[in-house]
């Protein structure tokens, strides 16, 4: 994620902590997630429960990228898993050709049996993502 031009890492444990240096010579601190006091799904299972175990997670990520609006700045904005391999440099061209003002789209990342978008790697226009932050009332 540090090729891309602004980046944030994000933690939902503890305290802010230094993960490294951005190029201003600065310290690169993670953004913490508040402690989520409202579970959702079948948690007897454990692991192998029915439901998305960090749902909340993410709207509360999405509540912070709203209240810090970096993400207004850039054309995308993608989201990764510490643990998935991601190179921008061979994104930036594939997004191009879908870049213009306006767009309103996020990009299927799986196609084996039909089109899905998996969480390890997500990818949102600028107007997806200020579509959904507009209107996330409905959608929770």
């Amino acid at each position: 994620i540090f090729a891309c031009d602004d980046y944030a890492v994000f933690s939902d444990g503890g305290d802010s902590r230094t993960v490294g240096i951005n190029p201003d010579g600065s310290e690169l601190k993670t953004i913490v997630i508040p402690p989520i006091h409202q579970e959702i799904g079948n948690f007897a299972a454990g692991a192998t429960t029915n439901s998305w175990l960090n749902t909340k997670t993410f709207l509360q990520v999405w509540d912070l990228c709203k209240k810090d609006g970096r993400f207004s700045r850039y054309d995308w904005s993608v989201k990764v898993d510490p643990d998935a391999v991601f190179f921008p440099s061979r994104l930036r061209p594939r997004l191009k050709a879908h870049t213009w003002q306006g767009a309103n789209f996020y990009i299927v990342n799986c196609n084996r049996w039909g089109p899905a978008l998996f969480g390890s790697m997500e990818i949102f226009s600028k107007q997806a993502v200020l579509t959904y932050l507009t209107g996330q009332h409905q959608c929770r």
